[in-house]
């Protein structure tokens, strides 16, 4: 009998991994019993590959007054596929915390809270760059932040808040990440060197000012250097820019979509620059709300020798408190130099090429003209104006193509000097020429 029982074993083992088994010798109770066997070995299989998987690796509530080592611990311990679980309704203070490759940090409540530790030296450096940040993925894959809940800055240190350098397969939905009450340094949500990055349902507060300029560098979404990007859902407030896309280092930025986000900020809602090593292409803004911006709703500069091209922005609406609408160049509200220029000597110039603006509700504002110049061809289509008063200033375009304009009677557009290529019919602008410069 036992001989039977541990051939009858053998042979369920390899039927569960798909093996061909002979069936001499059995009798039709034991090919039963055989199925059966293997059914049960197949599920308890599953079940155990799907325990790992899914494992679910509560944090707990919080212990002592610093809880770095009780979530990191957490983190290191928990299966791949696994889930680490922020308990309901707590609040964690932690220094820097490391998220791996096949993991989920859930947040367990709208109410719980992770706020990042008021000691220095519990906030870290983030490998490979010289920077310090709070929660930090470096080099993983497939890793996500799942709300509802708050990630908050506990002190005036200069750090990220939430940062994926060189990951791939990146999540974050449904979370509140708020600086509020700090005036200090500090990206509030970034992606570096990465690529298949999703932002969804992401809330940003920053802290913001009446007037000057305290400090700057507390961007609320940074997408550098990476690819297939998509931000959707989003509401921003923040001192310096609101969504900053950029590339400080040699890989480009690409395939980027930005849709259905509200954005303020005390400097430019959307940036594209100031760092451009590399280019920055093939991206869409769609479906976005600009307010409050004291400088600028869209600014664009390229000084370190990359290209922006294949850039649309479709269906804004800039409402009454954004001082400048489009604007190129450094600088405040009313810009110095252009889209392109160069930071230091030795740099090669950069480009602008192939810009469509399109389906623009503009409310007011405005104070300040809108400035668009040093760009290879260009479509302003479908823009009202509700009655809105300001100018717009084209400079060195090569190839613009100009149509739908409403409520325009108080606009004063300038075209002031080597604009070439103008077509008022709506069809794609064409540059018969070198570009500008």
């Amino acid at each position: 009998m036992r001989s039977r029982c541990v051939r009858a074993r053998k042979e369920l083992r390899a039927r569960a991994h798909g093996a061909r088994l002979p069936a001499a010798g059995l009798t039709g109770r034991a090919l039963l019993a055989s199925a059966l066997l293997a059914t049960l070995l197949l599920l308890f299989s599953l079940q155990s590959r799907g325990a790992a998987a899914g494992a679910v690796c509560a944090v707990g509530a919080p212990s002592g007054s610093d809880q770095t080592a009780q979530i990191q611990r957490t983190i290191d311990d928990c299966p791949a596929g696994g889930v680490v679980l922020l308990e309901p309704g707590a609040e964690y203070v932690a220094g820097s915390l490391f998220l791996k490759s096949n993991l989920t940090l859930r947040f367990g409540s709208a109410e719980t809270t992770l706020r990042s530790s008021s000691d220095p030296a519990r906030i870290k450096i983030i490998p490979e760059t010289s920077h310090q940040g709070f929660i930090i993925a470096h080099k993983t894959r497939e890793v996500a932040i799942e709300g509802p809940g708050r990630i908050v800055k506990g002190a005036a240190i200069d750090h990220s808040m939430v940062e994926f350098q060189k990951s791939s397969g990146v999540r974050v939905s449904n979370i509140t990440i708020d600086s509020r009450g700090i005036a200090s340094p500090g990206f509030h949500l970034v992606t570096q060197g990465s690529d298949h990055v999703t932002f969804e349902g992401v809330t940003i507060y920053g802290q913001q000012v009446a007037s000057g300029w305290p400090w700057g560098g507390n961007d609320g979404i940074d997408i550098q250097n990476s690819q297939d990007v998509v931000v959707r859902d989003c509401f921003i407030e923040t001192h310096d820019d609101g969504i900053a896309i950029a590339s400080p280092k040699s890989e480009p930025v690409e395939n980027v979509l930005v849709e259905n986000c509200v954005v303020s900020s005390d400097s430019a809602a959307i940036k594209f620059g100031t760092g451009s090593y590399a280019d920055m292409r093939n991206i869409t803004l769609r479906d976005i709300t600009l307010r409050k911006s004291r400088n600028a709703g869209i600014r664009i500069v390229v000084l370190d020798g990359g290209t922006i091209e294949n850039v649309t922005f479709s269906r804004f609406t800039i409402e009454a408190d954004v001082a400048t609408w489009i604007l190129c160049g450094r600088g405040g509200s009313s810009g110095t130099g252009g889209c392109v220029d160069i930071r230091e000597a030795g740099v090669p110039m950069g480009e602008v090429r192939d810009l469509v603006f399109e389906d623009f509700d503009i409310r007011g504002g405005g104070r300040n003209p809108s400035r668009l110049n040093e760009i290879t061809r260009l479509t302003l289509r479908n823009f009202n104006f509700n009655g809105a008063s300001s100018a717009l200033r084209l400079e060195k375009i090569c190839g613009l193509s100009i149509a739908g304009w409403t409520g325009d009677q108080n606009i004063d557009l300038r075209l002031e000097g080597d604009v070439t290529g103008v077509v008022y019919d709506g069809s794609p602008p064409v540059c018969d020429g070198a570009g500008p410069g």
